[in-house]
């Protein structure tokens, strides 16, 4: 649930590219959010294309990494 309230607090601010980053989707509470997330995104009919949902770390420095490619990526 809050991970959708996030999302569509970002999409009411007139965000468009959203991306995902989490964890293990093994796990239930992650997979929990990047349903919410989905959830939000496909509401708003708003794209999510395979690159804006990244498996990462929930740690600062290991995380990094993909944070980065995030950011620069050309759209």
């Amino acid at each position: 649930e809050g991970l959708r309230l996030a999302t569509e607090h970002l999409i009411a601010l007139g965000h468009t590219k959203i991306a995902h980053i989490g964890g293990d989707l093994q796990q239930p509470s992650v997979a929990a959010r990047q349903r919410g997330f989905l959830d939000a995104m496909a509401r708003a009919s708003l794209p999510v294309p395979d690159e804006y949902l990244v498996t990462s770390w929930y740690l600062r420095e290991e995380s990094k990494p993909d944070i980065r490619a995030l950011l620069c990526r050309h759209d």
